[in-house]
């Protein structure tokens, strides 16, 4: 029942981060609170508690078509980037997806090999004579690669909405599992914050590389002698000195320069501004529709409650 409300409520928790689902069980809870008020107070003839059972309910379906027609509007809205010219920033990807490099695949109970998971666990508990139900959730956070002929890009899943065709479950004695999972090969849509990272974006220190090396050749004396002097003397003095640094000087600039002209990694995560991190292997068009007619079925509930509401007021009023 308390999964089947927070569906009713346009967000499917299985696959929510912590702040959306956080969100998604505000307007489940409302709709459930207003629900069952207004149950209640027909059962016991209360007109008040009608009332605020009507409001409940009218604000729990606000907070739900908010949150759907939100993301129907950045799926409708946001065009298609290929990785080969993707901006940085928010924007729109649809690849293939793959583990990286050197990585095994994840694995979950009977669920098969994936890159991602989601698992629902279900505990019915007996205690002082009651059945009780405990429901916890255990997901992955493991980076994998989503590929468009293009280019690669590494998704980092933390804090993402993601949403699975992929779906298994099972029994073990009182407890029931239900896992969503992407496996490999699936076609993976993905709207984020992607930002190409390269090996010189704050990590070069000239100062700090030249020290480094310089702290080397002098733990191989012989090898500083050999190639620095030139006056054959067996020492190395300032003046040679000053041409080892000279030299080290050449090789960190090339190292440098090296490292500024290798290709960066594209990596997509969760927009720090608040807007939706959304992973799915539905069609993006499904995706839209879904939303879409969540956001008409809020909105519904909400026109209808409010009219309710109001009339039940006028009703009361001498």
């Amino acid at each position: 029942m308390f999964l089947d409300l927070v569906h009713i409520g346009g967000a499917e928790i299985r696959g929510h981060s912590a702040g959306s689902l956080f969100r998604s069980l505000i307007a489940s809870a409302y709709l459930a609170v207003g629900f069952i008020c207004i149950v209640y107070s027909y059962s016991h003839q209360d007109p008040n508690l009608r009332i605020a059972g009507i409001a409940v309910l009218s604000l729990g379906a606000v907070v739900a078509w908010l949150g759907a027609l939100k993301r129907y509007r950045v799926i409708a809205d946001t065009p298609t980037a290929i990785l080969r010219s993707a901006a940085q920033g928010y924007v729109e990807l649809t690849g293939t997806c793959r583990a990286t490099p050197d990585a095994d695949l994840l694995r979950y109970g009977k669920a098969p090999p994936c890159l991602w998971y989601l698992a629902t666990i279900i505990e019915q508990q007996r205690s002082f004579g009651k059945n009780r139900t405990n429901t916890r959730f255990e997901r992955s956070e493991d980076t994998f690669i989503i590929e468009d002929g293009t280019g690669e890009c590494v998704i980092d899943p933390e804090h993402a909405e993601v949403q699975s065709a992929h779906q298994t479950s099972w029994r073990e004695g009182s407890t029931y599992y239900r896992v969503n999972y992407l496996v490999p090969g699936d076609r993976i849509y993905a709207i984020g914050d992607m930002r190409t990272l390269r090996a010189a974006d704050g990590t070069l220190d000239r100062r700090a590389d030249l020290s480094a090396l310089l702290r080397e050749w002098k733990r191989d004396r012989a090898a500083l002698v050999q190639q620095f002097d030139t006056n054959g003397d067996g020492e190395v003095d300032l003046q040679e000195w000053q041409g080892a640094v000279t030299a080290a000087e050449r090789q960190v600039n090339a190292q440098h320069r090296e490292m500024r002209l290798k290709p960066g990694i594209h990596m997509m995560r969760a927009p720090g501004d608040g807007r939706p991190f959304l992973l799915s292997n539905r069609d993006p068009d499904d995706l839209r529709r879904r939303y879409k007619w969540w956001a008409w079925i809020h909105l519904t509930v909400f026109v209808a409650a409010s009219v309710w509401g109001m009339t039940l007021l006028i009703n009361r009023t001498p």
